[in-house]
Protein backbone atom coordinates (compact mmCIF):
# COMPACT_ATOMS: atom_id res chain seq x y z
CA UNK A 1 0.00 0.00 0.00
CA UNK A 2 1.51 3.68 -0.68
CA UNK A 3 1.75 5.70 1.68
CA UNK A 4 0.52 9.42 1.73
CA UNK A 5 1.56 12.73 3.82
CA UNK A 6 -0.23 14.25 6.58
CA UNK A 7 -0.66 17.05 4.28
CA UNK A 8 -2.10 15.45 1.28
CA UNK A 9 -4.96 13.36 3.53
CA UNK A 10 -6.59 14.26 6.18
CA UNK A 11 -8.41 10.61 7.81
CA UNK A 12 -11.77 10.89 8.26
CA UNK A 13 -13.18 10.31 11.67
CA UNK A 14 -15.62 7.87 12.71
CA UNK A 15 -15.52 5.46 9.65
CA UNK A 16 -16.15 1.46 11.13
CA UNK A 17 -15.33 -0.28 7.58
CA UNK A 18 -12.27 -2.26 7.07
CA UNK A 19 -10.77 -0.20 4.15
CA UNK A 20 -9.99 4.02 5.16
CA UNK A 21 -11.68 6.66 3.49
CA UNK A 22 -9.37 9.56 2.98
CA UNK A 23 -10.64 13.17 1.48
CA UNK A 24 -8.71 15.99 0.40
CA UNK A 25 -7.06 18.10 3.43
CA UNK A 26 -9.64 21.05 4.29
CA UNK A 27 -8.02 24.69 2.48
CA UNK A 28 -7.59 26.56 5.84
CA UNK A 29 -6.42 29.72 4.38
CA UNK A 30 -10.43 30.23 2.78
CA UNK A 31 -13.87 29.46 4.18
CA UNK A 32 -15.64 26.39 2.87
CA UNK A 33 -17.48 27.16 -0.65
CA UNK A 34 -20.55 27.58 0.75
CA UNK A 35 -19.54 30.47 3.32
CA UNK A 36 -17.59 33.34 2.81
CA UNK A 37 -16.45 36.11 5.00
CA UNK A 38 -18.25 39.08 5.25
CA UNK A 39 -16.73 42.55 3.47
CA UNK A 40 -17.19 44.75 6.36
CA UNK A 41 -14.73 42.99 8.45
CA UNK A 42 -16.89 40.80 10.02
CA UNK A 43 -14.69 37.09 10.84
CA UNK A 44 -17.64 35.22 11.31
CA UNK A 45 -18.36 32.75 8.15
CA UNK A 46 -22.04 33.66 6.27
CA UNK A 47 -23.62 30.59 4.03
CA UNK A 48 -24.29 33.17 1.44
CA UNK A 49 -23.24 32.80 -2.19
CA UNK A 50 -19.49 32.83 -3.14
CA UNK A 51 -18.46 36.04 -5.10
CA UNK A 52 -19.90 37.38 -7.90
CA UNK A 53 -17.36 36.21 -11.09
CA UNK A 54 -18.76 37.67 -14.42
CA UNK A 55 -16.92 35.79 -17.31
CA UNK A 56 -17.87 38.66 -19.88
CA UNK A 57 -15.50 40.79 -20.90
CA UNK A 58 -15.17 44.65 -19.87
CA UNK A 59 -15.73 45.65 -23.15
CA UNK A 60 -18.57 43.13 -23.79
CA UNK A 61 -20.20 45.13 -20.50
CA UNK A 62 -19.23 48.08 -21.52
CA UNK A 63 -21.09 47.53 -25.41
CA UNK A 64 -23.81 46.34 -23.10
CA UNK A 65 -24.33 49.47 -20.39
CA UNK A 66 -24.25 51.45 -24.26
CA UNK A 67 -27.11 49.61 -26.38
CA UNK A 68 -29.19 49.89 -22.96
CA UNK A 69 -28.53 53.08 -21.52
CA UNK A 70 -28.21 55.51 -24.19
CA UNK A 71 -31.93 55.14 -25.68
CA UNK A 72 -33.36 55.92 -22.27
CA UNK A 73 -31.25 59.29 -22.49
CA UNK A 74 -33.66 60.46 -25.12
CA UNK A 75 -37.28 59.45 -23.54
CA UNK A 76 -36.46 60.30 -20.02
CA UNK A 77 -38.91 63.15 -19.58
CA UNK A 78 -40.87 63.94 -15.94
CA UNK A 79 -38.10 64.49 -13.45
CA UNK A 80 -37.15 61.86 -11.21
CA UNK A 81 -40.24 60.01 -10.58
CA UNK A 82 -40.60 59.57 -14.26
CA UNK A 83 -37.13 58.35 -13.87
CA UNK A 84 -37.50 56.04 -11.51
CA UNK A 85 -40.52 54.35 -13.02
CA UNK A 86 -38.96 53.69 -16.20
CA UNK A 87 -35.62 52.23 -14.56
CA UNK A 88 -37.87 49.75 -12.91
CA UNK A 89 -39.89 48.82 -15.55
CA UNK A 90 -36.72 48.67 -18.04
CA UNK A 91 -34.82 46.96 -15.57
CA UNK A 92 -36.84 44.92 -13.27
CA UNK A 93 -39.96 44.35 -14.85
CA UNK A 94 -38.13 43.39 -18.61
CA UNK A 95 -35.07 42.90 -18.46
CA UNK A 96 -34.38 41.22 -15.41
CA UNK A 97 -31.09 42.73 -14.32
CA UNK A 98 -31.90 43.01 -10.51
CA UNK A 99 -35.58 41.99 -8.59
CA UNK A 100 -37.81 44.54 -6.22
CA UNK A 101 -36.16 43.84 -3.18
CA UNK A 102 -32.25 45.13 -4.50
CA UNK A 103 -34.45 47.93 -6.90
CA UNK A 104 -35.67 49.25 -3.44
CA UNK A 105 -32.02 49.12 -1.47
CA UNK A 106 -31.33 50.64 -4.48
CA UNK A 107 -33.40 53.66 -3.90
CA UNK A 108 -32.75 53.85 -0.63
CA UNK A 109 -29.37 54.54 -1.00
CA UNK A 110 -30.14 57.48 -3.41
CA UNK A 111 -32.21 59.13 -0.91
CA UNK A 112 -29.83 58.75 2.02
CA UNK A 113 -27.05 60.28 -0.33
CA UNK A 114 -26.59 64.12 -1.19
CA UNK A 115 -26.74 64.42 -5.68
CA UNK A 116 -28.82 63.36 -8.46
CA UNK A 117 -31.04 60.74 -7.23
CA UNK A 118 -32.64 59.19 -10.10
CA UNK A 119 -29.39 59.20 -11.96
CA UNK A 120 -27.35 57.43 -8.77
CA UNK A 121 -30.17 54.52 -9.28
CA UNK A 122 -28.89 54.12 -13.04
CA UNK A 123 -25.62 54.22 -11.73
CA UNK A 124 -26.33 51.70 -9.42
CA UNK A 125 -28.07 49.08 -11.62
CA UNK A 126 -25.30 49.87 -13.82
CA UNK A 127 -22.25 48.81 -11.09
CA UNK A 128 -24.52 46.23 -10.60
CA UNK A 129 -24.61 44.75 -13.79
CA UNK A 130 -21.33 45.49 -15.47
CA UNK A 131 -19.36 47.13 -12.92
CA UNK A 132 -17.69 50.30 -12.48
CA UNK A 133 -16.34 51.16 -15.46
CA UNK A 134 -19.49 50.04 -17.70
CA UNK A 135 -21.30 52.19 -15.12
CA UNK A 136 -19.26 55.12 -16.12
CA UNK A 137 -20.49 54.76 -19.78
CA UNK A 138 -23.69 54.44 -19.11
CA UNK A 139 -23.91 57.28 -17.11
CA UNK A 140 -22.49 59.15 -20.00
CA UNK A 141 -24.86 57.59 -21.80
CA UNK A 142 -27.81 58.63 -19.69
CA UNK A 143 -26.44 62.35 -19.78
CA UNK A 144 -24.61 63.09 -22.82
CA UNK A 145 -27.61 64.60 -25.10
CA UNK A 146 -28.50 66.58 -21.88
CA UNK A 147 -25.42 68.38 -21.71
CA UNK A 148 -24.72 68.79 -25.44
CA UNK A 149 -28.20 70.38 -25.64
CA UNK A 150 -28.16 72.56 -22.45
CA UNK A 151 -24.63 73.77 -23.82
CA UNK A 152 -25.27 74.43 -26.89
CA UNK A 153 -28.52 76.48 -25.19
CA UNK A 154 -26.37 78.38 -23.07
CA UNK A 155 -24.34 79.57 -25.91
CA UNK A 156 -27.25 80.87 -27.57
CA UNK A 157 -28.65 82.80 -24.76
CA UNK A 158 -25.48 84.27 -23.93
CA UNK A 159 -25.72 85.74 -27.78
CA UNK A 160 -29.29 87.80 -26.84
CA UNK A 161 -28.82 90.80 -27.50
CA UNK A 162 -28.96 93.71 -24.89
CA UNK A 163 -31.12 95.02 -23.90
CA UNK A 164 -33.56 92.13 -25.17
CA UNK A 165 -36.77 93.13 -27.25
CA UNK A 166 -39.81 93.77 -25.20
CA UNK A 167 -41.33 90.58 -27.07
CA UNK A 168 -38.88 88.22 -25.30
CA UNK A 169 -38.58 90.31 -22.98
CA UNK A 170 -42.41 89.29 -22.10
CA UNK A 171 -42.12 86.26 -23.10
CA UNK A 172 -39.41 85.52 -20.36
CA UNK A 173 -41.47 86.96 -17.86
CA UNK A 174 -44.37 84.12 -18.63
CA UNK A 175 -41.62 81.78 -18.31
CA UNK A 176 -40.56 83.25 -15.24
CA UNK A 177 -44.08 82.95 -13.11
CA UNK A 178 -44.37 79.41 -14.48
CA UNK A 179 -40.87 78.57 -12.78
CA UNK A 180 -41.82 79.68 -9.76
CA UNK A 181 -45.30 78.21 -9.85
CA UNK A 182 -43.42 75.03 -10.37
CA UNK A 183 -40.51 75.52 -7.38
CA UNK A 184 -43.15 76.60 -4.91
CA UNK A 185 -44.93 73.26 -5.68
CA UNK A 186 -41.71 71.26 -5.85
CA UNK A 187 -41.70 72.81 -1.55
CA UNK A 188 -45.21 71.72 -0.64
CA UNK A 189 -44.51 68.73 -2.22
CA UNK A 190 -41.49 67.55 -0.52
CA UNK A 191 -42.78 69.04 2.74
CA UNK A 192 -45.82 66.63 2.43
CA UNK A 193 -43.73 63.80 2.36
CA UNK A 194 -40.36 65.03 4.61
CA UNK A 195 -41.59 67.75 6.68
CA UNK A 196 -44.28 65.54 9.06
CA UNK A 197 -43.89 66.10 12.84
CA UNK A 198 -43.36 69.30 14.88
CA UNK A 199 -39.06 68.45 14.59
CA UNK A 200 -39.13 68.66 11.11
CA UNK A 201 -41.31 71.82 10.76
CA UNK A 202 -39.45 73.60 12.98
CA UNK A 203 -36.18 72.70 11.25
CA UNK A 204 -37.51 73.14 7.83
CA UNK A 205 -38.74 77.03 9.24
CA UNK A 206 -35.46 77.68 11.01
CA UNK A 207 -33.59 76.89 7.34
CA UNK A 208 -36.24 79.10 4.87
CA UNK A 209 -35.66 82.09 7.32
CA UNK A 210 -32.08 81.81 7.91
CA UNK A 211 -31.76 81.78 4.37
CA UNK A 212 -34.29 84.42 3.57
CA UNK A 213 -32.51 86.53 5.61
CA UNK A 214 -28.78 86.06 5.53
CA UNK A 215 -26.54 84.90 2.14
CA UNK A 216 -22.93 83.14 2.45
CA UNK A 217 -21.71 80.89 0.38
CA UNK A 218 -21.27 78.20 3.72
CA UNK A 219 -24.55 78.98 4.67
CA UNK A 220 -26.43 76.00 3.10
CA UNK A 221 -24.17 73.10 4.08
CA UNK A 222 -23.94 74.15 7.38
CA UNK A 223 -27.91 75.00 7.58
CA UNK A 224 -28.34 71.25 6.22
CA UNK A 225 -25.63 69.94 8.62
CA UNK A 226 -27.48 71.54 11.60
CA UNK A 227 -30.63 70.13 10.58
CA UNK A 228 -29.24 66.35 11.03
CA UNK A 229 -27.65 67.44 14.36
CA UNK A 230 -31.11 68.89 15.50
CA UNK A 231 -33.18 65.94 14.56
CA UNK A 232 -30.63 63.57 16.01
CA UNK A 233 -30.49 65.54 19.35
CA UNK A 234 -34.18 65.90 19.15
CA UNK A 235 -34.90 62.19 18.80
CA UNK A 236 -31.87 60.53 20.69
CA UNK A 237 -31.68 63.62 23.46
CA UNK A 238 -35.58 64.28 24.39
CA UNK A 239 -37.36 61.35 25.95
CA UNK A 240 -40.27 63.64 25.35
CA UNK A 241 -39.96 63.82 21.60
CA UNK A 242 -38.77 59.94 21.75
CA UNK A 243 -42.40 58.92 23.37
CA UNK A 244 -44.06 61.61 21.07
CA UNK A 245 -43.08 60.35 18.14
CA UNK A 246 -43.29 57.15 18.60
CA UNK A 247 -46.75 57.24 19.80
CA UNK A 248 -47.55 59.06 16.58
CA UNK A 249 -45.75 56.35 13.82
CA UNK A 250 -47.80 53.48 16.43
CA UNK A 251 -51.15 55.60 15.62
CA UNK A 252 -50.12 56.11 11.87
CA UNK A 253 -48.69 52.99 10.92
CA UNK A 254 -49.50 50.12 13.28
CA UNK A 255 -50.81 47.23 10.84
CA UNK A 256 -51.47 43.76 12.26
CA UNK A 257 -50.89 41.32 8.96
CA UNK A 258 -53.05 38.07 9.81
CA UNK A 259 -50.53 35.25 8.11
CA UNK A 260 -51.39 31.69 9.02
CA UNK A 261 -52.99 32.33 12.36
CA UNK A 262 -50.69 34.52 13.63
CA UNK A 263 -50.32 38.66 13.90
CA UNK A 264 -47.75 40.10 12.39
CA UNK A 265 -46.81 43.42 13.32
CA UNK A 266 -45.42 46.54 11.35
CA UNK A 267 -43.65 48.47 14.36
CA UNK A 268 -42.10 51.68 12.40
CA UNK A 269 -42.92 53.41 9.07
CA UNK A 270 -39.61 53.12 7.52
CA UNK A 271 -39.41 52.37 3.70
CA UNK A 272 -37.57 49.28 4.23
CA UNK A 273 -40.10 47.72 6.75
CA UNK A 274 -43.13 48.70 3.89
CA UNK A 275 -40.96 46.85 1.43
CA UNK A 276 -40.62 43.66 4.37
CA UNK A 277 -44.38 43.36 4.66
CA UNK A 278 -44.94 43.67 0.83
CA UNK A 279 -42.45 40.44 0.19
CA UNK A 280 -43.47 38.96 3.64
CA UNK A 281 -45.07 35.56 1.83
CA UNK A 282 -41.68 35.52 -0.66
CA UNK A 283 -39.24 36.00 2.57
CA UNK A 284 -40.93 32.83 4.38
CA UNK A 285 -40.34 30.71 1.53
CA UNK A 286 -37.02 31.90 -0.03
CA UNK A 287 -33.48 31.94 1.80
CA UNK A 288 -33.46 35.89 3.05
CA UNK A 289 -30.08 36.27 1.26
CA UNK A 290 -31.33 35.41 -2.06
CA UNK A 291 -34.33 38.61 -1.71
CA UNK A 292 -31.59 41.36 -0.25
CA UNK A 293 -28.55 40.13 -2.27
CA UNK A 294 -29.05 39.76 -6.30
CA UNK A 295 -26.05 38.41 -7.64
CA UNK A 296 -24.13 41.43 -9.11
CA UNK A 297 -20.43 43.51 -9.26
CA UNK A 298 -19.53 45.49 -6.03
CA UNK A 299 -17.66 48.41 -7.40
CA UNK A 300 -15.12 48.39 -3.99
CA UNK A 301 -13.64 47.29 -1.14
CA UNK A 302 -15.51 48.25 1.89
CA UNK A 303 -12.01 50.09 3.13
CA UNK A 304 -11.86 51.78 -0.37
CA UNK A 305 -15.40 52.86 0.25
CA UNK A 306 -14.47 54.88 3.36
CA UNK A 307 -11.64 56.15 1.97
CA UNK A 308 -13.82 58.02 -0.99
CA UNK A 309 -16.48 58.87 1.74
CA UNK A 310 -13.35 60.91 3.43
CA UNK A 311 -11.38 62.24 0.32
CA UNK A 312 -14.91 64.00 -0.51
CA UNK A 313 -15.63 65.15 2.60
CA UNK A 314 -12.02 66.30 2.64
CA UNK A 315 -12.78 68.50 -0.95
CA UNK A 316 -15.80 69.44 0.67
CA UNK A 317 -14.50 71.39 3.75
CA UNK A 318 -11.03 72.47 1.60
CA UNK A 319 -13.50 74.18 -0.76
CA UNK A 320 -15.61 75.91 1.35
CA UNK A 321 -13.00 76.98 3.15
CA UNK A 322 -11.31 78.74 0.48
CA UNK A 323 -14.11 80.14 -1.73
CA UNK A 324 -12.84 83.49 -1.45
CA UNK A 325 -9.76 82.91 -2.16
CA UNK A 326 -10.98 81.10 -5.42
CA UNK A 327 -13.38 83.68 -6.39
CA UNK A 328 -11.10 85.79 -8.44
CA UNK A 329 -9.89 82.48 -10.29
CA UNK A 330 -13.59 81.98 -12.79
CA UNK A 331 -13.14 78.54 -13.53
CA UNK A 332 -12.10 77.15 -10.18
CA UNK A 333 -14.64 79.13 -8.49
CA UNK A 334 -17.35 77.77 -10.86
CA UNK A 335 -16.22 74.23 -10.20
CA UNK A 336 -16.31 74.95 -6.42
CA UNK A 337 -19.79 76.27 -6.53
CA UNK A 338 -21.16 73.40 -7.84
CA UNK A 339 -19.11 70.59 -6.13
CA UNK A 340 -20.17 72.20 -3.09
CA UNK A 341 -23.55 71.89 -4.61
CA UNK A 342 -23.22 68.28 -5.45
CA UNK A 343 -22.14 67.65 -1.99
CA UNK A 344 -25.14 69.10 0.14
CA UNK A 345 -28.10 68.81 -2.61
CA UNK A 346 -30.37 66.12 -0.72
CA UNK A 347 -33.76 65.69 -2.62
CA UNK A 348 -32.29 65.22 -6.08
CA UNK A 349 -33.61 67.01 -9.08
CA UNK A 350 -36.21 69.39 -7.35
CA UNK A 351 -33.68 70.71 -5.09
CA UNK A 352 -30.94 71.26 -7.30
CA UNK A 353 -32.71 73.62 -9.43
CA UNK A 354 -33.98 76.65 -6.39
CA UNK A 355 -30.51 76.22 -4.80
CA UNK A 356 -28.16 76.68 -7.73
CA UNK A 357 -29.53 80.45 -7.60
CA UNK A 358 -27.51 81.42 -4.80
CA UNK A 359 -24.65 79.70 -5.78
CA UNK A 360 -24.41 81.02 -9.42
CA UNK A 361 -26.88 84.49 -9.36
CA UNK A 362 -25.75 86.00 -6.12
CA UNK A 363 -22.37 85.85 -7.33
CA UNK A 364 -23.06 87.81 -10.30
CA UNK A 365 -22.09 84.89 -12.82
CA UNK A 366 -25.35 84.60 -14.17
CA UNK A 367 -28.22 87.12 -14.34
CA UNK A 368 -31.39 86.43 -12.73
CA UNK A 369 -33.59 86.36 -16.16
CA UNK A 370 -30.97 83.33 -17.73
CA UNK A 371 -31.77 81.80 -14.84
CA UNK A 372 -34.80 81.91 -15.13
CA UNK A 373 -34.93 80.94 -18.61
CA UNK A 374 -32.32 78.31 -18.04
CA UNK A 375 -35.02 76.81 -15.58
CA UNK A 376 -37.40 76.57 -18.10
CA UNK A 377 -35.43 75.13 -20.46
CA UNK A 378 -34.52 72.16 -18.23
CA UNK A 379 -37.69 71.42 -17.32
CA UNK A 380 -38.60 70.56 -20.98
CA UNK A 381 -35.40 68.16 -20.95
CA UNK A 382 -34.84 64.42 -21.01
CA UNK A 383 -32.29 63.09 -18.41
CA UNK A 384 -31.55 64.29 -15.03
CA UNK A 385 -32.03 67.59 -14.20
CA UNK A 386 -28.67 67.91 -12.82
CA UNK A 387 -27.55 68.84 -16.24
CA UNK A 388 -28.65 72.44 -14.85
CA UNK A 389 -25.56 72.57 -14.23
CA UNK A 390 -23.49 72.92 -17.59
CA UNK A 391 -25.68 75.15 -19.11
CA UNK A 392 -25.25 77.85 -16.04
CA UNK A 393 -21.62 77.06 -16.07
CA UNK A 394 -21.51 77.58 -19.80
CA UNK A 395 -22.97 81.23 -19.12
CA UNK A 396 -20.52 81.71 -16.25
CA UNK A 397 -17.57 81.42 -18.63
CA UNK A 398 -19.36 82.89 -22.01
CA UNK A 399 -17.73 86.41 -21.15
CA UNK A 400 -14.67 84.92 -22.21
CA UNK A 401 -15.58 83.58 -25.54
CA UNK A 402 -17.24 80.62 -27.01
CA UNK A 403 -14.28 77.90 -25.72
CA UNK A 404 -13.67 79.12 -22.05
CA UNK A 405 -17.85 78.59 -22.31
CA UNK A 406 -17.73 75.76 -23.30
CA UNK A 407 -14.95 74.35 -20.49
CA UNK A 408 -17.34 75.84 -17.93
CA UNK A 409 -20.14 73.66 -19.24
CA UNK A 410 -17.75 70.57 -18.35
CA UNK A 411 -16.48 72.26 -15.11
CA UNK A 412 -19.91 72.49 -14.26
CA UNK A 413 -20.99 69.29 -15.11
CA UNK A 414 -18.44 67.25 -13.97
CA UNK A 415 -18.53 69.10 -10.43
CA UNK A 416 -22.22 68.64 -9.88
CA UNK A 417 -22.22 65.05 -10.62
CA UNK A 418 -18.87 64.08 -9.08
CA UNK A 419 -19.76 63.96 -5.00
CA UNK A 420 -22.79 62.12 -5.72
CA UNK A 421 -21.94 59.05 -7.71
CA UNK A 422 -18.56 58.67 -6.09
CA UNK A 423 -20.32 58.60 -2.98
CA UNK A 424 -23.05 56.05 -4.39
CA UNK A 425 -20.14 53.78 -5.50
CA UNK A 426 -18.47 54.00 -2.50
CA UNK A 427 -21.69 53.47 -0.29
CA UNK A 428 -22.55 49.89 -2.02
CA UNK A 429 -20.06 47.40 -0.10
CA UNK A 430 -21.26 49.87 3.09
CA UNK A 431 -24.89 50.18 3.10
CA UNK A 432 -25.83 46.29 4.32
CA UNK A 433 -24.16 48.14 7.31
CA UNK A 434 -24.74 51.71 7.41
CA UNK A 435 -28.65 51.20 6.52
CA UNK A 436 -29.43 49.30 10.02
CA UNK A 437 -27.31 51.96 11.92
CA UNK A 438 -29.53 54.04 13.85
CA UNK A 439 -27.80 57.20 14.14
CA UNK A 440 -28.19 57.51 10.51
CA UNK A 441 -31.85 57.04 10.56
CA UNK A 442 -32.09 59.81 13.15
CA UNK A 443 -29.97 62.18 11.38
CA UNK A 444 -31.19 62.24 7.79
CA UNK A 445 -35.02 63.62 8.59
CA UNK A 446 -33.77 66.77 9.48
CA UNK A 447 -31.23 67.53 7.15
CA UNK A 448 -34.02 66.69 4.59
CA UNK A 449 -36.38 68.92 6.23
CA UNK A 450 -33.95 71.55 5.79
CA UNK A 451 -33.69 70.96 2.39
CA UNK A 452 -36.88 71.70 1.92
CA UNK A 453 -36.69 74.99 4.01
CA UNK A 454 -33.74 75.89 1.28
CA UNK A 455 -36.16 74.90 -1.25
CA UNK A 456 -39.36 77.63 0.19
CA UNK A 457 -36.45 80.18 0.68
CA UNK A 458 -35.30 79.91 -2.94
CA UNK A 459 -39.07 80.07 -4.28
CA UNK A 460 -39.60 83.44 -2.07
CA UNK A 461 -35.98 84.89 -4.04
CA UNK A 462 -37.34 83.83 -7.06
CA UNK A 463 -40.66 85.40 -6.77
CA UNK A 464 -38.74 88.14 -5.89
CA UNK A 465 -36.81 88.87 -8.52
CA UNK A 466 -39.11 87.14 -11.68
CA UNK A 467 -40.34 90.02 -13.57
CA UNK A 468 -37.62 91.59 -15.97
CA UNK A 469 -38.71 95.11 -16.43
CA UNK A 470 -36.94 98.42 -17.40
CA UNK A 471 -33.64 97.06 -17.55
CA UNK A 472 -34.04 95.86 -13.72
CA UNK A 473 -35.96 92.91 -12.34
CA UNK A 474 -39.06 93.42 -9.89
CA UNK A 475 -41.25 91.62 -7.73
CA UNK A 476 -44.00 89.00 -9.35
CA UNK A 477 -46.60 90.94 -6.97
CA UNK A 478 -45.59 94.14 -8.13
CA UNK A 479 -47.83 92.66 -11.89
CA UNK A 480 -50.91 91.03 -10.41
CA UNK A 481 -51.05 89.21 -13.96
CA UNK A 482 -47.68 87.18 -13.62
CA UNK A 483 -48.80 86.47 -9.99
CA UNK A 484 -52.22 85.04 -11.44
CA UNK A 485 -49.80 82.97 -13.68
CA UNK A 486 -47.64 81.67 -11.16
CA UNK A 487 -50.65 80.65 -8.78
CA UNK A 488 -51.94 78.55 -11.88
CA UNK A 489 -48.67 77.01 -12.83
CA UNK A 490 -48.80 75.53 -8.75
CA UNK A 491 -52.58 74.33 -9.38
CA UNK A 492 -51.90 72.79 -12.55
CA UNK A 493 -48.68 70.83 -11.63
CA UNK A 494 -49.89 70.03 -8.35
CA UNK A 495 -53.38 68.60 -9.94
CA UNK A 496 -50.79 66.23 -12.53
CA UNK A 497 -50.60 68.17 -15.61
CA UNK A 498 -46.96 67.53 -17.11
CA UNK A 499 -44.50 69.92 -16.43
CA UNK A 500 -43.68 70.66 -20.34
CA UNK A 501 -47.08 71.90 -21.09
CA UNK A 502 -47.33 73.63 -18.03
CA UNK A 503 -44.08 75.68 -19.49
CA UNK A 504 -45.92 75.74 -22.64
CA UNK A 505 -49.00 77.45 -20.72
CA UNK A 506 -46.14 80.34 -19.31
CA UNK A 507 -44.86 80.97 -22.96
CA UNK A 508 -48.66 81.75 -24.07
CA UNK A 509 -49.17 83.54 -21.06
CA UNK A 510 -46.02 85.58 -21.99
CA UNK A 511 -47.31 86.26 -25.30
CA UNK A 512 -50.65 87.59 -23.80
CA UNK A 513 -48.51 90.00 -21.54
CA UNK A 514 -46.56 91.44 -24.53
CA UNK A 515 -49.70 91.98 -26.53
CA UNK A 516 -52.23 93.16 -23.84
CA UNK A 517 -48.77 95.54 -22.85
CA UNK A 518 -49.21 94.30 -19.10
Amino acid sequence: MSTSSPHDIALVEGTKTDEMRVSPAPNTSQPPATYRYSNLGDDTPRPIDPPFQDPRPVYVRITESVRNFLPLSVIAFGGPPAHIALLHNTFVARKKWLDDALFSEFFAVSQALPGPGSTEMLFSIAIHRGGLIPAIAGFFCWSLPGLVIMTALALGVSRLPNPLPIWLTQLQNGISAAVVGLVAQAAVSLARKIVNDNPTLFIATIAAAARVLYSASWLEPVVVALGGLASLVAIRGSPRVREWRKRREDRKKKVIVDREGSDVEMNNTSSDNILETQVADEKETAQPEKISTSEGHTPMSWQAGIAVFAITLILLIAFIALKSTLANIRPLAVFTQFYVAGCIIFGGGPVVIPLLYSYVVTPGYVTDPDFLLGVALIQAMPGPNFNFAPYLGCLALSPFGPGPAIGGALLGYIAIFLPGLALNAASMPLWQKVRKNKVIGDVLPGMNAAAVGLVFSAGYLLWQKGVLRDGGVRALGDFPFYAVVAGIAYVLVDGGVKTPYVMVGGVVAGLLGWGFNV
